[in-house]
């Protein structure tokens, strides 16, 4: 059945007062959700409406994991969202707090550059989200994809990472290796990851690039031509033709790994 989007907020918010309302014993526990979704038309060859799109995909996933555990769902400012459930039906969902599939299937969304999550458990509904809401923050200083435990002594679990390892830890033996292949600085080589990450860049020009990272062109100019230099860390796309004044920009697919 459809429901016209304030109709469906007001339902959300009905069953969010009763998710409370049943939640107001010990075994209250809310899930802090805090999406990086970023601005795909600051960047060439990207649209407004693609991240309105994207964003709205990473709405709908988290919506569907909370429909699974029967909970209330309610959305934030700043990509935040809070589920509201109980701890026994967040147990059965995690096995024990052993695995937690959103984290997962959000990482592995190409909509979302980063991801922190909280679970907070409390007396009643309130202080399991102030709880929630500290093992978010935890996360997001962390710096990494990640999940963190608060239990309503206030003891922390965590930081729980997507399987396979801490994906920071090979990303910077990657950069290591780049670095000493090409000549270039490990700290240059993380900013630039970093802001290709940011601004999910798939191509761009060294004039764009240059702006986004803060540098002049011919700064960037030097950086990509070592690592041209140093592999096969740059691929020539095309050319930029919006320019009516001027030599045409290339375009370039920068891989760091």
């Amino acid at each position: 059945m459809f429901f016209s989007e304030p109709v469906r907020e007001q339902l959300i918010k009905l069953r969010l007062r009763h998710q409370i309302s049943e939640n107001s014993g010990s075994n209250a526990s809310v899930i802090s959700v805090e999406t990086d979704v970023v601005d795909h038309y600051a960047v060439y060859g990207k649209s407004e409406l693609e991240s309105f799109y994207k964003t709205k995909q990473v709405t709908e996933s988290i919506y569907v994991f909370g429909q699974k555990i029967g909970a209330a769902v309610i959305g934030a400012t700043n990509g935040r969202h809070y589920i509201f459930t109980n701890t026994a039906a967040l147990r059965n969902e995690t096995k024990n707090f052993k695995s937690f599939d959103l984290l997962g299937s959000l990482v592995a969304d190409g909509a979302v550059n980063r991801v922190h999550i909280g679970i907070g458990m409390g007396k009643n509904a309130f202080e399991a989200k102030s709880n929630a809401d500290y093992g978010r923050e935890k996360s997001s200083l962390s710096g990494e994809n990640s999940l963190y435990i608060v239990f309503g002594d206030k003891t922390v679990k965590g930081p729980l990472t997507p399987a396979g390892g801490s994906p920071q830890k090979r990303q910077n033996d990657r950069l290591q290796e780049i670095s000493r292949k090409s000549g270039l600085g490990l700290l240059t080589l993380q900013k630039l990851d970093q802001v290709l990450k940011q601004y999910r860049i798939d191509v761009v020009t060294p004039v764009d690039l240059a702006r986004i990272y803060g540098v002049s062109p011919r700064s960037m100019n030097r950086i990509l031509s070592k690592l041209e230099s140093a592999g096969s860390y740059i691929q020539y796309v095309g050319t930029d033709v919006r320019h009516e004044v001027g030599r045409p920009s290339r375009l370039l697919k920068i891989n760091l790994g």
